[in-house]
């Protein structure tokens, strides 16, 4: 019986993910210090776009209570604006992309979109490479405790 080059792969997912713990006790203390500081960025962003969307959604709320044209608008900006915060939190593949997309988008609201758009451009810009989005991403916990536990280690 031929084999069929159209089934999946046999191999399971799990196996194909690193474990990352190891890979981040074999950096140096200044590649380390470098990931965590970018990661750092990338978490604080997701805060400030989470603030952002509360202070945008109760402005929005309470100074016009009929806005009827402007829904559509809202609701996009909404929806990016959620997008943003899960992509800051959980990095996924497909985050810095659409991250890189949106911080150039939100560079045209003026002046608090202009700071979070150089914020966001700025971090993701510097992710590039860092292992900081996708599978075999380092995960913001495991940086942290790293970082820790050596600068406890070198004191």
């Amino acid at each position: 019986m031929p084999i069929n080059p159209y089934r999946p792969p046999n191999t399971p997912l799990y196996k194909t993910i690193q474990l990352n713990e190891e890979n981040l006790q074999k950096l140096e203390k200044q590649d380390l210090k470098l990931i965590f500081n970018i990661s750092n960025n990338v978490r604080s962003l997701g805060s400030l776009w989470l603030l952002g969307l509360l202070l945008s959604t109760m402005i929005l709320f309470f100074q016009f209570r009929d806005f009827r044209a402007q829904y559509l608008v809202f609701f996009i900006s909404v929806f990016i604006t959620i997008v943003n915060i899960y992509i800051c939190y959980y990095r996924p593949i497909w985050g810095r992309i659409v991250g890189l997309l949106s911080s150039c988008l939100i560079l045209l609201v003026f002046p608090i979109g202009s700071i979070l758009g150089a914020i966001g451009l700025y971090s993701f810009i510097r992710a590039k490479g860092k292992n900081l989005f996708g599978i075999n991403r380092y995960k913001h916990k495991e940086i942290s405790n790293e970082w820790k536990s050596r600068v406890v280690r070198d004191k």
